[in-house]
């Protein structure tokens, strides 16, 4: 029997709240049993998984990571071993947002809780007629 690969999710995310948030609405969702989420909480923690995996459909990534360290950086890095990665900035700040698209995010979105949505319009998006049936 040919399985269905899941999606893989790496988020990049020091705010402990938003990552119970994230988990909570994927288990929630029908994208439960589709989608893998790995959680980096620190750039350290990120560089790692990095290094380690190169099959991640999409990343999303929060600039501030506290203790002063921003992915800037490293989202560069990425956006240069990988060109064709999806990318998403999620920085409360529009600035700061605009910074990371500098840097190689593909989108942006202003609030943490459109994770979610992000998810299921990237990755597992609906033809223009499924559309117009909704």
């Amino acid at each position: 029997m040919n399985e269905k690969r899941k999606k893989k999710v790496l988020v990049v995310e020091d705010d402990l709240l938003v990552i119970i948030l994230c988990r909570r609405l994927l288990e929630g969702s029908d994208l439960g049993n589709d989608v893998d989420l790995i959680v980096a909480e620190s750039l350290e923690k990120a560089e790692d998984i990095l290094s380690l995996h190169n099959d991640f459909d999409i990343i999303f990534w929060d600039l501030d990571l506290g203790n002063g360290e921003t992915s800037l950086e490293l989202t560069k890095a990425t956006r240069a071993r990988f060109p064709h990665l999806l990318m998403v900035a999620t920085s409360a700040n529009i600035l700061r947002r605009k910074e990371q698209m500098d840097y190689g995010c593909n989108y942006e979105i202003e609030s943490k809780r459109e994770i979610l949505m992000a998810i299921q319009a990237l990755l597992f998006p609906i033809s223009l007629d499924q559309a117009l049936v909704m």
